[in-house]
């Protein structure tokens, strides 16, 4: 979802399916992943309330399905959030073992690397998820951002632009659009597609404050400190 009310209905539908169901596996991965979004600085609801519920839900998860290589994914990426470097690699690899294709967990390896200090490892490995799973739009959206990551900067606005010229109205890709954008020195070209970003995810703070970096780099200091 674009928004944080989405993301919350998205929680809810998950709770209610486990309440029908309390043995089904699938459902506490997908509370915990909607957790997890939650937690994040663009949903803005602060993180120490939502990662011990991530953490619990996808371990409940794995309680029910010791082979849910998604939950360990999920693990990884939270454990990453908070630091925790060897235990998410530690779950990144347990996941690439259950599902050796998981595009996902190549994916997250591939950020854990470039955050490790090995950007070219961790963008050789990106090209393996993308040819495992071309034509994912949140794939795409997620390899933008790693690359982003990486400094690969003109890769990076190509996969997004392949992502928006299938969904357009999707806020995260404007909004990594708008980072890489500001990273290339170009603010002007950045500047509507954060105000696209902040329009379609309904004010994301998070969306807002890459908005007054590129008007402060294009000099429009009054509609930054607005």
């Amino acid at each position: 979802s674009n928004t944080t009310a989405g993301i919350e209905q998205s929680a809810g539908f998950f709770q209610d399916a486990i309440n029908k169901d309390p043995t089904f596996a699938p459902a506490y991965l997908g509370l915990a992943t909607a957790y997890g979004q939650l937690g994040t600085v663009y949903a803005g609801v602060p993180p120490e309330e939502t990662r011990p519920k991530v953490i619990s839900a996808a371990q409940k998860a794995l309680e029910l399905d010791p082979e849910l290589a998604g939950a360990h994914v999920l693990l990884a990426e939270t454990y990453q959030r908070l630091w925790k470097w060897s235990e998410a690699g530690a779950e990144f690899k347990r996941a690439l073992e259950l599902q050796p294709n998981d595009a996902d967990a190549i994916r997250g390896l591939a950020m854990w690397l470039i955050c490790e200090g090995r950007a070219e490892d961790g963008v050789a490995l990106l090209q393996r998820a993308r040819e495992l799973d071309p034509i994912n739009v949140q794939g795409l959206i997620n390899d933008g951002f790693v690359l982003f990551q990486a400094r690969h900067y003109d890769e990076s606005r190509q996969t997004l632009q392949s992502a928006l010229a299938v969904q357009p109205d999707i806020a995260v890709a404007h909004w990594y659009m708008g980072y890489t954008l500001i990273a290339k020195g170009q603010p002007e070209q950045a500047i509507p597609e954060l105000e696209k970003a902040v329009e379609l995810s309904d004010r994301s703070p998070a969306v807002i404050g890459v908005l007054v970096r590129a008007y402060a780099h294009a000099g429009r200091r009054t509609d930054a400190l607005r």
